[in-house]
């Protein structure tokens, strides 16, 4: 049996219990997650505590790009912070997620990693990703911040399948392709619907 301790971690806070458990309740509110913060931990790894309600050292703070469902795993919700490639100077050992009241919900720590400023010479847009388990997926709020003008390229990955498999595209015209619905008839005079091989050979038989 592996006797490895887990290094990093992200624990939901006693706050964000409280807070999560009485979102589960029949009138309960789910908890909107709309902050993330990192933090240089003091200089050393954090430990994550559940009694937390700040960072050790917090060192740079944003709205969250976007909280979604894990297509992975039932009940995790993954909060996603980018760190523009303009921000930085700073190292970064600490992790946490905050609620549109202020409250530390969820607090991680992570492999140690140094943001470069752009005036180091070494510009680069950082993406941070906190997973919560909650016992229901329906105490969280799950939110995109559109006004993002940088999307990583899970989200644009995503967009795309959904596209792809989705049916919203454009008809076809006379001037521009897109979907084109099929007819056997021969009699027709549409110009939006396309004539089937069996319509085809009717026509010539």
């Amino acid at each position: 049996m592996s006797t490895t301790t887990r290094k990093f971690k992200t624990v939901i806070t006693d706050t964000g219990a409280k807070k999560l458990a009485q979102a589960a309740a029949p009138d309960g509110k789910p908890v909107r997650l709309t902050h993330m913060a990192v933090g240089d931990g003091g200089g050393t790894l954090p430990t994550p505590d559940s009694k937390q309600t700040r960072l050790v050292h917090e060192v740079w703070r944003h709205t969250v790009n976007r909280v979604i469902l894990d297509a992975t795993h039932q009940n995790r919700i993954i909060a996603e912070l980018v760190i523009p490639p303009e921000t930085g100077g700073f190292w970064i050992r600490e992790i946490g997620v905050f609620d549109e009241h202020g409250d530390l919900i969820a607090v991680g720590n992570t492999a140690e990693s140094y943001k470069p400023a752009v005036a180091e010479g070494s510009g680069r847009a950082q993406t941070f990703r906190t997973i919560l388990t909650v016992s229901s997926t329906a105490t969280v709020v799950l939110t995109v911040d559109n006004t993002m003008v940088m999307a990583t390229v899970d989200y644009v990955d995503d967009k795309l399948k959904e596209h792809e498999q989705s049916r919203r595209h454009p008809d076809a015209s006379l001037t521009a392709k897109g979907f084109v619905q099929l007819s056997s008839a021969t009699n027709s005079v549409s110009e939006t619907q396309a004539a089937t091989p069996k319509a085809v050979k009717a026509a010539y038989d």
